[in-house]
Parts: structure tokens; sequence; C-alpha cells
């Protein structure tokens, strides 16, 4: 597009914007490079004034007049385009960096949502395991006959806390083996986890990196 087309237009681009850039920038060195020649031109005929010939000094310097003004036009509007191009690229920054923000918000709601629902089937699983201690014992008693089960450790299923070890394995197959590859130790698994799931849900557990991340986000 040709400069006046780009200089009419309601809302450039920043593509637009460095278009006018550049277009400006060859007329100001356009005109800084005419300047240059009639001041050399000018120099060059000091012979001709020396022997009162015309040195067509009127004609160049109305043509230098004309050129310093381009250039000042040129550099005027130069600076002009400058400063509305930096604005709109810091407008579009920020917008970009607030769409960016928006979607990190959404990923984080929805991963405190599935937390949630991981919660809540923990819930369904600890009533579904007093499901399967409690009807496990009433099973054995209304069994008409005594069947001796011998030691508490010798039969796999029977003591509630192997059948809980075995939910916690169940678990742990599910989530990717985290103990495997995570040195956990029964003290801060028993204690340290244990608390703060209990006073924080697992959504809560999240907390303190979700914040982490938004901490620049305002």
């Amino acid at each position: 597009m040709e400069l006046k087309e780009l200089l009419a237009l309601n809302e450039p681009s920043v593509e637009q914007y460095g278009e006018m850039e550049k277009q400006l920038l060859s007329i100001a060195r356009a005109a800084s490079a005419e300047i240059t020649r009639l001041d050399a031109e000018g120099l060059a005929r000091g012979a001709d004034r020396l022997l009162g010939h015309d040195d067509g000094g009127e004609a160049r310097a109305a043509a230098r007049a004309t050129a310093e003004q381009r250039r000042s036009d040129a550099e005027n509007v130069l600076a002009d385009v400058r400063g509305k191009s930096a604005s709109l690229q810091a407008r579009l920054e920020k917008e970009a960096d607030e769409q960016a923000w928006a979607e990190v918000r959404r990923l984080l709601a929805a991963r405190s949502r599935a937390m949630e629902e991981i919660d809540a089937l923990c819930s369904k699983i600890g009533e579904l395991y007093e499901a399967v201690i409690e009807n496990g014992q009433t099973a054995q008693n209304a069994a008409p006959v005594k069947i001796n089960l011998g030691s508490a450790f010798e039969l796999q299923g029977r003591m509630p806390s192997q059948i809980g070890v075995a939910i916690m394995s169940r678990v742990h197959l599910s989530v990717g083996r985290p103990f495997s590859v995570q040195a956990v130790n029964i003290d801060q698994f028993c204690t340290a986890y244990d608390n703060q799931i209990r006073f924080n849900g697992l959504p809560g557990f999240l907390g303190p990196v979700h914040n982490a991340i938004l901490l620049h986000s305002q």
C-alpha cells in the first residue's frame, strides 16, 4: 500500500505501522541526501559567485527549503507512527497475556475439579471398604460350619489391614506407581500427607502450587 493509503487507515495493524515506518524513513533519508547534494553543489559554485555569475543559489535555496520541510514532516509523522505502533504492540501483548492467563486459570480449575472427583471417589472407596470388611465378618459368622481360618496372616484377604493395603496398591497402580519413584517413608505417609488431606482435602492439596503459578497473573 502507498503511504497515503496507510496513513488514512483507522486501525492499522502492527505490520501496517511497520510499512509506514519503512516508507517514512525512506522519505526522510531521501530528503537528507537531497540537502547534502544541494549543499555540496552550493560549495562547488563558489567560483561562479566570485565572477558574478548566476550560481543557481535562489533555486537551490528553494529546493533545500522544500527538502528540509519534507524531512521534518517525515520525521514528525514517523515519531507519531512509532508511538502508535508501540501502543498497539503493548495492547496486543497485554491482551495475549490476559488470554494466556485465562487459559491457565481454566486448566487449573479443571485440575481442581478433577481432584474434587477423586476426593469423592476416595470417600466412596472408604464406604465400599467398610462394606467389604463388614460383609466378610458377617459371612464368616453366618456360615453354618465354623471353619478354622488359622493364623490371621495365613489367608490373603482376611485381615482389614491386608484389604486396605490391597486397595492402596490398586490405587498406586492407577496413578502411575508414585511410590516407585518418590521416596515416602511410613511416618510421612501416615502423618504428614494424612493430616494434610484430612483437613484440606485433595483439592486443597493443590492450593500452594496453584497460587505459585498464578502469582504473576495480576
